[in-house]
């Protein structure tokens, strides 16, 4: 690079460390104008390195070339030269931009410089994002992303921030409540008109009868007869009750006198074999001839 002094400068936070960028942006002022725009606005937020042999590069998915040519004899692409991308149509944009790793001054003429990284840290994050892991297909396999960038400082006094546009959110409409009132009255109303009717005004048919019951019920002899057997057996019931008792009194006495003759007491003889005298304390375990189960199976006792 050329002792030209930088006019402006911006830092770029990755997630591998920050990026200290001096910019020429009395030399370069669209493009630098431009840049800075995007570096407020948080346009490189989100967006990953892809590392090359001779370059990183950060570029969106889709990159408006809208800037022209500004070349400058004095800006060389040394080490770390920050440039704006190219179309085939020899157009310019900032969306995106690349960082030389070495010196290249093959690209003098065919790309627009407009900066440089500065500090020993940037150019150590540099050097890590370009010896990051690539797959078969060139694609890093852990990619490095842009976390958040800042103006530090500003060579342009009209530099505006993109104001947000905040989406209104449609509120619910409250709904109006409705009171519903019972009234006592009203239904006291109802009830007073509200009649059952029966089935024989409701159906068509023949088969019922049309003349109204009569609430007054005859009574039937052949209940009163019943009722009146009915007593009699009960009063008779009664006497041969009080009969039956005097008989059953007898009864119980008679057979108890029965029984009373009837005890017979029966005097077990002991078997003298095998019976001895009734001793609560005696122990048989140390008997020269002990009982056995066999030996009380085939005993045969007498009474």
């Amino acid at each position: 690079m050329s002792d030209l002094n930088p006019t402006a400068k911006a830092r770029i936070q990755t997630t591998k460390g920050p990026l200290e960028i001096d910019l020429y942006a009395r030399e370069t002022p669209q493009t630098a104008r431009q840049f800075l725009t995007h570096i407020l606005n948080q346009k490189y937020t989100s967006l990953q390195f892809t590392p090359s042999s001779t370059s990183i590069t950060v570029s969106p998915t889709s990159v408006n070339y809208d800037i022209a040519d500004e070349f400058h004899s004095r800006i060389k692409f040394k080490r770390g030269t920050l440039a704006a991308l190219r179309d085939s149509k020899n157009h310019n944009s900032v969306d995106g931009f690349f960082i030389v790793l070495n010196d290249s001054p093959e690209l003098t003429g065919q790309y627009v410089p407009l900066g440089i990284v500065v500090g020993t840290e940037s150019l150590y994050t540099i050097k890590t994002i370009a010896d990051g892991e690539l797959d078969n297909e060139g694609v890093p396999v852990f990619p490095v992303s842009i976390v958040s960038s800042e103006v530090i400082t500003s060579y342009f006094d009209d530099l505006k921030k993109e104001e947000k546009e905040v989406m209104e959110v449609e509120r619910p409409v409250k709904k109006s409540k409705v009171v519903v009132r019972y009234d006592e009255s009203d239904d006291d109303d109802d009830d007073d008109e509200f009649t059952i009717r029966s089935a024989h005004d409701v159906l068509k048919d023949k088969s019922l009868s049309t003349e109204v019951a009569s609430k007054e019920v005859e009574d039937i002899p052949i209940q009163k007869e019943a009722v009146e057997q009915e007593d009699g057996q009960e009063s008779d019931h009664s006497v041969d009750e009080e009969g039956g008792g005097e008989e059953e009194e007898e009864d119980s006495s008679s057979d108890e006198s029965d029984n009373s003759q009837k005890h017979i007491h029966i005097q077990v003889v002991r078997d003298p074999t095998i019976d001895s005298d009734y001793d609560t304390n005696l122990d048989l375990s140390e008997s020269e001839n002990p009982i056995t189960l066999h030996m009380l199976k085939q005993h045969t006792f007498t009474t």
